[in-house]
């Protein structure tokens, strides 16, 4: 150190320049690079020319340069690394990582580097485990799992990724059974399934799949060992004997079907088959003929009827039974039925037999709600040859609810669907009397379309040309300004009038579009047939309308049938 004296004494600044060299020592051997800086710059306003400064300014410099980026970027990836948490996508979390790998080359000391490894560690971790998901959503198990071991050696687990590995290893095991299983399944040798199954055994965990394993080992054993196969077909051919002394047909038939599997080649088995056979057909036999005689016994006709079907199916050649059917639907099975509404008026309603069959709905050049579809009409019925008359509702209900002029042949129209379940609350009290089990009720659109097809496919019953239109139905086209009396224009093949225009008619049902089914709070009610408003071709067969079941106006009407 040089000691400067001057007039007054020793140079105060020696004594400040010492201190700054020992402030950059000092803060340099902590690693305060800032403190340490800031020192030596102190230092170069006092002694611009001190050694100290050309050694030390640029390194100085440089380091605090790089401190400062590792900063920045430290404090950057903290903000992505909040963003990563909420997110929790492996994209997110390699956006940190990248930071992180900036900042270690930005670290200007390993104490830096230090600090961003422990800060690295995690967010690696974080970040395997977010690719760990991704290839379980791919159904990649042993990939998700190598990450989720891989991301498990980072750094301390939280328990969600301990739990979370435990998950993976037992999705493992279960896609090592399905592979294992499915295997067994298409293996087409008894004894080789038997042998894969068992491989597969020790891999089930799920019940269901234990079930699974522990049936086919036990179904395919005697393909594995004839001596189990021998023991097997002894006791179901045993316990379908027994089976079938006591009239369990349905378990005789499943212990003899078993028995013929296990030794197609022997002849018991396909023998005891054919006794099952007869005996179930005489069972049913025997039932069907008891039904029908209770029902007749109970003057369900209909249902005699059809019971009489079923045992005649079986023994189509039973002339004495085929003889009492007949009998039974020529004397109670009217193909007409006529009910009187009033003794003093003498006022009655036709009714004509339609009987069950099976027909094509719809119609393919129709309506979005047209979609063809083949319908069964499992039961016979009865429909209404007209539409409800004024003369009719008025003698059921004493009520005068039409729009038009009063006239007793004209449909009665201004009711809604509401008011016909009231008109069929009255009368079949009524119906009870006169014809015993059957109820008068709206017909099903099913129903409705098949009557009015009368076994025909065109677009009207009466064919495909519209110019005939009017020989056949009421429309727009008739030039009429109101409904018409019931029963001018010709009837359909089956005996039914004005299925075409005149009133279009309420049916039973929900309405829904195509083929659906109707929800169980759908709003509106079903109408078929077009009115005398409409043009010819929206009183097709297949046309479909709808309406809320309390509307009721100049251009609805219905008709009834007897089930």
């Amino acid at each position: 150190v040089v000691k400067v004296e001057t007039a007054a004494g020793p140079d105060p600044r020696i004594a400040r320049i010492a201190e700054f060299v020992r402030q950059v020592d000092d803060a340099e051997a902590k690693g305060e690079f800032k403190d340490a800086l800031f020192a030596l710059q102190q230092l170069a306003k006092l002694d611009p020319a001190h050694p100290r400064i050309a050694s030390s300014r640029s390194r100085l410099e440089e380091t605090v340069r790089r401190l400062e980026a590792w900063e920045a970027l430290n404090k950057q990836g903290e903000i992505e690394k909040r963003e990563a948490q909420r997110l929790n996508t492996a994209a997110a979390w390699q956006k940190v990582l990248d930071l992180y790998a900036e900042a270690d080359k930005a670290a200007p000391t390993d104490k830096q580097k230090s600090a961003t490894k422990a800060l690295q560690a995690p967010a690696q971790q974080q970040h395997r485990w977010a690719k760990a998901r991704d290839e379980e959503k791919k159904g990649n198990i042993a990939g998700a799992l190598d990450l989720v071991s891989e991301a498990i050696g980072l750094a301390e687990p939280p328990g969600e990724l301990t739990a979370y590995k435990g998950e993976l290893e037992k999705k493992r095991r279960k896609q090592d059974y399905d592979r294992a299983a499915s295997a067994a399944r298409t293996e087409g040798l008894p004894a080789k399934a038997y042998d894969l199954w068992m491989k597969a055994r020790p891999l089930a965990e799920d019940p269901k799949d234990v079930a699974e394993a522990d049936a086919r080992i036990h179904a395919l054993k005697p393909w594995a060992d004839p001596a189990e196969r021998d023991r097997r077909y002894a006791e179901a051919l045993k316990a379908g004997e027994t089976a079938f002394a006591a009239g369990d047909l349905d378990a005789a038939e499943k212990s003899f079907k078993e028995a013929q599997a296990l030794k197609v080649t022997e002849l018991a088995p396909g023998q005891a088959l054919t006794k099952v056979g007869a005996a179930r057909r005489q069972k049913d036999f025997d039932k069907a003929v008891a039904d029908a005689k209770a029902a007749e016994e109970k003057k369900e006709w209909v249902d005699a009827l059809e019971a009489y079907d079923r045992a005649l199916r079986i023994r189509p050649g039973d002339q004495k039974l085929a003889a009492a059917r007949k009998q039974l639907e020529e004397t109670r099975r009217p193909p007409r039925i006529t009910v009187l509404l009033t003794t003093a008026s003498g006022i009655k309603v036709d009714f004509v037999l339609v009987k069950r069959g099976s027909f094509t709905m719809g119609d393919a050049q129709g309506a979005g709600d047209e979609k063809p579809r083949p319908v069964t009409i499992a039961k016979d019925f009865w429909m209404q040859t007209t539409e409800l008359t004024q003369a009719q509702w008025a003698a059921v209900m004493g009520t005068k609810p039409w729009m038009s002029q009063s006239v007793p042949h004209l449909p009665v129209e201004g009711v809604s669907w509401d008011d016909a379940q009231k008109f069929f609350e009255k009368l079949n009290p009524l119906i009870k009397e006169q014809i015993g089990e059957r109820r008068a009720s709206l017909p099903t659109e099913a129903e409705w379309e098949y009557a009015c097809r009368a076994g025909t496919t065109t677009r009207w019953s009466f064919g495909n040309d519209e110019s005939q239109f009017d020989a056949y139905g009421w429309s727009s086209k008739s030039g009429v300004k109101g409904p018409q009396p019931v029963g001018q224009k010709p009837a359909n093949a089956w005996g039914l009038h004005d299925l075409h225009g005149n009133l279009a008619e309420w049916c039973s049902d929900s309405y829904a579009a195509g083929d659906e089914k109707p929800a169980a709070d759908a709003p509106f009610r079903c109408l078929r047939g077009g009115s005398w408003n409409d043009r010819p071709g929206s009183c097709r067969s297949s046309v479909r309308g709808k309406d809320q079941p309390t509307v009721s106006n100049l251009f609805i009407g219905f008709r009834m049938v007897l089930k």
